[in-house]
């Protein structure tokens, strides 16, 4: 597993990305090392045992700009409903028009 300072991770059993803010070199053997998340959290050796998954800096902003997307097109309103509220609307309006 190779990570980089600004990846993300995913920690075991967790369900939010933390990002990696630095890596702490212990010595020469890479195993050795730890990571230091976002939330000051230091991963502790060997990371691989911690980390469920990770993500490029790059990745993370794809799969968050794909949330926005996902959240904003539940949120719109479609041709099709907008039109249906629209002569909903209308029709109230008729109704209402017609009692007097």
């Amino acid at each position: 597993m190779i990570i980089f300072e600004g990846d993300y991770v995913r920690l075991t059993n967790e369900s939010h990305w933390l990002r990696v803010d630095e890596i702490i070199f212990v010595d020469a053997d890479p195993a050795n090392n730890k990571l230091r998340l976002s939330d000051d959290y230091v991963v502790p050796a060997p990371i691989e045992k911690y980390i469920e998954e990770y993500r490029s800096e790059n990745e993370q902003m794809e799969a968050y700009a794909e949330e926005v997307r996902e959240q904003e097109e539940r949120a719109a309103p479609t041709a099709d409903k907008w039109e249906e509220n629209y002569y909903a609307s209308d029709a109230i309006h008729h109704a209402e028009a017609n009692q007097y």
